[in-house]
């Protein structure tokens, strides 16, 4: 199963290498058990570590979610980039 997330905004958190983010689903479902997505354009690894599944003011399509980064902890994620996984 293909899936494409969109990241619409970022907020770093303090101390850790932990970024919240909100998200667009583009194309698909997140699942819990597939939390490995490949940012667009790179090689680098990004875990979902949590999802609010419901979080005031966001569409049906939008979530907040806890990005971590697999291995390299110097990745860096920002507004515009997407996310996929499967394929």
């Amino acid at each position: 199963m293909y899936t494409r997330i969109k990241v619409l905004e970022t907020t770093m958190t303090p101390g850790r290498d932990e970024v919240l983010a909100v998200i667009e689903l583009e194309e698909g479902e997140l699942h819990s058990t597939c939390n490995k997505y490949v940012r667009v354009d790179s090689n680098d690894v990004w875990c979902i570590t949590s999802v609010s599944t419901s979080s005031p003011g966001l569409s049906l399509s939008r979530f907040l979610v806890a990005l971590q980064p697999e291995g390299n902890s110097e990745s860096k994620i920002h507004k515009g980039d997407c996310l996929e996984q499967g394929g």
